[in-house]
């Protein structure tokens, strides 16, 4: 890492930090502790919502336009975003059912097994799935996408998108990490980076994280189709 790369951490440290105690802590709680669904996403929108909110316009006495670009897109602004969206998730279906077929990545047992320990089952899945697709996905580009990437943005472009999307994706395949098999896990975390590499590059076409937000929904949607198709398979 260069010089100037250690200097911006530094500079940034504050958020970066916060983030690391964040994950951490939601971490420590889901695999120590057990929490159950509820209480873990009250946790979650607190770490990752109202903290954040709360010195944005407490501490800094500032506001969501000013911090993290929040304003209302124009439609030609998020045309590129529903097009992404369009592509992702006909990709996530269709790459569900190659890795599938072809290298049995995903056996539907292992992930409704690692699925209700999380809390989801098939009485609730529907509710989960809407909470997931259109809740808990502004939550995380809120955070992520909003906080993380736009204070880091302010120093550098470049690890403003790493930073954001490298915590995004560990964060996740930590949460899911008792479902999959290591092989599986290590491919999603690197397709995580991806994705959130160009969800961060996304909203370079918008004023916010609108756009990365849109294309979170249609692929979270993706995502709650797959689950709910290995329930009819168990």
């Amino acid at each position: 890492m260069s010089s100037i790369s250690i200097l911006v951490i530094i500079m940034n440290k504050r958020i970066f930090i916060y983030s690391l105690v964040a994950i951490a802590l939601l971490i420590v709680l889901e695999h120590i502790f057990e929490f159950t669904y509820i209480p873990k996403q009250v946790l979650r929108i607190s770490l990752f919502l109202f903290i954040p909110m709360f010195y944005i316009y407490m501490i800094r006495k500032s506001n969501m336009k000013t911090e993290i670009k929040f304003e209302k897109p124009t439609f030609k602004e998020i045309k590129i975003a529903l097009i992404v969206s369009l592509v992702l998730f006909v990709g996530t279906l269709g790459g569900y059912y190659v890795l599938d077929q072809l290298f049995g990545m995903f056996e539907a047992s292992g992930v409704i097994k690692g699925a209700e320990q999380l809390g989801i089952t098939r009485q609730n899945i529907l509710v989960w799935g809407i909470y997931l697709s259109f809740v808990n996905s502004l939550i995380e580009e809120f955070f992520f996408r909003g906080v993380i990437f736009y204070t880091l943005e302010k120093k550098s472009y470049k690890l403003a998108i790493t930073l954001s999307s490298l915590l995004w994706s560990i964060y996740h395949v930590v949460i899911f990490i008792t479902i999959f098999q290591i092989g599986t896990v290590i491919f999603t975390l690197v397709g995580l980076f991806i994705i959130g590499v160009l969800l961060a590059f996304s909203n370079r076409f918008g004023k916010s994280f609108i756009n990365s937000w849109i294309i979170h929904i249609i692929a979270d949607i993706a995502i709650v189709l797959v689950v709910l198709y290995m329930y009819t398979l168990v």
